[in-house]
């Protein structure tokens, strides 16, 4: 009689032979991946996944060691956190730990393992088979919080399985937050999480799971999580790094009264699908108004963040000279001539890549609040515009400040005739000036 064995663990190739037939038919999943491939100056990258393959799982710090630096940018240096196997520090980390191998159960996650940490082990191999978990056979790793929030800059180059936000899910009728492998505030009791009904807002996970009166996800405390692997490096090359998507570098420019030092990003290493394919430009000119969901909310393939005048270099160059709220800046142009409110991705690609994690040097002051030009696409659904405040609320756009990005919440009351007065305009900030690189 026909019939079909598998082999493999669950997440990668399945390898099936039928019984009565000499045929042999391999079949994988795709790793989707947001770079252009048309770009020569691409060699290496990193992809994600085709879909989470587990429910989603608890966080913990349990069974975690802090061999490593835990970084913003490097999932798989955050995730070699959980293998122990290489240090003379720890006991050795067994696959058959983690990992079950009985028939009915393959690949699943073990008691006390089957937590996000762990998630990704069901996605490599033993390879050397001796059941020991060395580094080099992790190749895929958990992201880190600026990999999930390149996720949502490049999505529209993904396919929609890969989305941070998406299914069932995607329709602002529901929280859904995505964990990362980057420990918030130093502190591996929580870590960096997306709020992916907002794009990719961020904050703690302890906010994320609903305490103390935060928006909550309505799992609580078990998050969605994303493995990611590298790629175009050699298999033996495993402390390797891809490529990074984003190139900085430094320029001059004079708009004919001034002229003005900046930085540079660079992301015409991004699939266009992901890009906005017409330039910004102008005295006075600021995007038109749109939400986070837009393709305004989409990065030139080149832009210019405003650093210094007249042969100064300042980090922390902001416009106006006093904060105000997210709707002054929908009606008040404040940068010089040539330079415009960033929207949300914008400002995302400037906190991500202009940081201390900059291999060049290349970074800015974060010690303040930056306002963005992007509106928020769910504002007038009823799970945000509620009264968790004390208040009727309003989301209408984004901020960031204390190292996260979030919606703004702006207090008002209404009188019977429906009318509105707004009690309070939530948080304000300023300008990092920003403008398109056309030459």
């Amino acid at each position: 009689p026909k019939g079909t064995i598998l082999l493999g663990q669950k997440g990668q190739s399945r390898v099936a032979f039928p019984l009565a037939e000499s045929v042999i038919t391999i079949s994988q999943k795709p790793i989707y991946t947001f770079y252009d491939p048309t770009n020569t100056e691409v060699t290496t990258a990193w992809g994600t996944e085709f879909e989470m393959e587990t429910d989603r799982l608890l966080v913990t710090k349990d069974n975690l060691y802090s061999r490593y630096g835990n970084t913003h940018s490097n999932g798989r240096e955050n995730t070699l956190n959980i293998v122990p196997s290489t240090s003379e520090y720890y006991n050795y980390l067994q696959w058959t730990d983690v990992l079950n191998v009985s028939t009915e159960y393959w690949g699943e996650l073990k008691s006390p393992y089957n937590t996000m940490w762990f998630a990704c082990l069901g996605r490599n191999r033993d390879l050397n088979g001796d059941d020991i978990v060395q580094e080099d056979e992790i190749r895929w790793y958990i992201a880190s919080i600026d990999q999930l929030t390149d996720l949502w800059i490049g999505q529209n180059s993904l396919n929609e399985s890969a989305h941070l936000y998406q299914g069932s899910e995607a329709n602002g009728e529901n929280r859904l937050h995505v964990a990362s492998s980057s420990y918030y505030d130093n502190d591996p009791s929580y870590v960096w999480v997306i709020w992916a009904e907002e794009g990719a807002s961020r904050g703690s996970s302890y906010a994320a799971a609903g305490h103390d009166n935060y928006a909550g996800n309505k799992y609580g405390d078990y998050f969605e999580y994303r493995c990611v692997r590298n790629l175009g490096l050699s298999l033996d090359d495993t402390g390797g790094t891809a490529q990074d998507y984003v190139v900085t570098s430094t320029n001059v420019y004079n708009n004919g009264s001034n002229w003005y030092s900046e930085y540079i990003i660079d992301v015409s290493r991004l699939e266009s699908n992901s890009l906005r394919s017409s330039s910004v430009t102008g005295d006075g000119v600021e995007l038109p108004a749109h939400h986070e969901r837009e393709g305004m909310n989409r990065p030139y393939m080149k832009f210019a963040v405003l650093r210094g005048v007249n042969g100064g270099r300042d980090n922390n160059v902001l416009y106006p000279d006093e904060d105000h709220d997210w709707y002054y800046y929908q009606n008040n142009s404040v940068c010089p001539d040539g330079y415009r409110t960033p929207n949300q991705r914008e400002l995302m690609l400037m906190y991500t890549s202009l940081t201390d994690e900059n291999e060049k040097g290349h970074s800015m002051t974060w010690n303040q609040r930056y306002m963005t030009y992007t509106g928020f696409s769910f504002n007038d659904n009823e799970l945000y515009d509620q009264n968790d405040f004390g208040a009727d609320v309003h989301r209408p756009g984004f901020v960031y400040g204390d190292n996260n990005m979030q919606l703004i919440t702006v207090k008002y009351t209404e009188d019977s005739q429906g009318n509105e007065t707004i009690t309070d305009y939530g948080m304000k900030g300023r300008i990092r000036c920003v403008r398109d690189v056309t030459n």
